[in-house]
């Protein structure tokens, strides 16, 4: 490992355990256990208890489950509360990544007062995304593609644009 490999994986595994105790605590919050939050998340049990205690990586589409359980968004999901909205510097940004797809979100924007927030996803070529409908009951988005192509199937009906 180089020294600029080091601080990279100390700072995931950081991120990694923030993320696992955010899960546990919400789950606390609402008196679940943690076959409830499975009930209503539709992850295993034996899941959700890996990803609490940081012994598994939570997929992308996991982690979108879960926040839908807790009636929530997955920017809420992966940020630190904030009463106000802050303004961050790239390298402040908190980043994620799937680690199945490769699928990498660094949050921009994101404001308690405010319905909106503003991410950076870099999806790797050949990568799919699953999402269940209910990660997005709670927001709205816009997709700015900059290279490549894209293909969203939403509820069996496919809309692919090349963007190169």
């Amino acid at each position: 490992m180089d020294k600029h490999t080091k601080p990279a994986v100390a700072a995931r595994r950081l991120a990694h355990a923030a993320l696992a105790r955010r899960i546990a605590d919400e789950r606390a919050m609402r008196s679940w256990s943690l076959a409830e939050l499975s009930q209503r998340s539709g992850v295993s049990r034996a899941m959700l208890s890996k990803v609490e205690r940081s012994e598994a990586s939570p997929t992308a589409t996991v982690l979108m489950r879960i926040a839908a359980a807790f009636e929530t968004t997955l920017a809420d999901l992966l940020s630190e509360k904030a009463s106000a909205p802050r303004h961050l510097s790239r390298d402040e940004q908190p980043t994620w990544m799937d680690p199945a797809s490769g699928y990498r979100r660094r949050q921009i924007y994101l404001s308690a007062s405010l319905p909106l927030e503003l991410v950076e996803v870099v999806l790797p070529p050949g990568a799919a995304i699953s999402a269940p409908a209910s990660a997005y009951a709670l927001i709205r988005q816009v997709l700015w593609v900059l290279e490549g192509k894209v293909v969203i199937d939403e509820g069996g009906t496919h809309c692919a644009r090349d963007w190169r």
